[in-house]
């Protein structure tokens, strides 16, 4: 089977003043449970990572970024989307940002309308004693390491 590969870009929506992510949860056709997510999405051509992470955001949610702050992390996944293995490289920005109300279908095209099915913003608690799935599924101990130890030096290169 061939896989597709893809770049992608994503937002560690982060209000700092409550200690809160921003996660989207899609349901897609080829998982039977729903998986929460930071926004993001595929870079496309010319774009800079920044530029991606800006439209993505914006599109998903609805949101203005007007800061993005360094790489957290650095992550390599593949998995089946609508029936097509992908193999998606990805970068995570923290973007610090009080938080808002995120707007529905702003930028979505068809099938992102089709398997969004909720914004919520998550404490590193909630996330850790959540039996959600979340992508990265480490996401709740790589947060509560930021919070507890800082920002990395250098991305840290995460697993699926």
């Amino acid at each position: 089977m061939n896989e597709r590969k893809r770049r992608a870009v994503r937002g560690v929506l982060w209000d700092g003043a409550t200690e809160r992510v921003l996660l989207i949860q899609i349901q897609i056709p080829d998982r039977p449970d729903g998986v929460w997510i930071t926004p993001g999405g595929g870079r496309e051509e010319g774009e800079t990572e920044r530029e991606t992470l800006r439209r993505e955001v914006l599109e998903e949610t609805g949101y203005e970024v007007a800061q993005v702050d360094q790489v957290l992390w650095l992550r390599e996944a593949s998995f089946m989307f609508f029936g097509e293995m992908v193999h998606q490289s990805e970068s995570y920005y923290l973007v610090p940002l009080q938080a808002f109300e995120p707007i529905f279908g702003l930028g979505h095209d068809a099938y992102e309308a089709d398997i969004f099915r909720a914004w919520r913003w998550w404490s590193v608690a909630e996330i850790l004693a959540s039996d959600e799935l979340f992508a990265p599924r480490e996401l709740g101990k790589l947060l509560m390491q930021m919070v507890q130890d800082g920002l990395p030096e250098t991305p840290l290169r995460i697993q699926a």
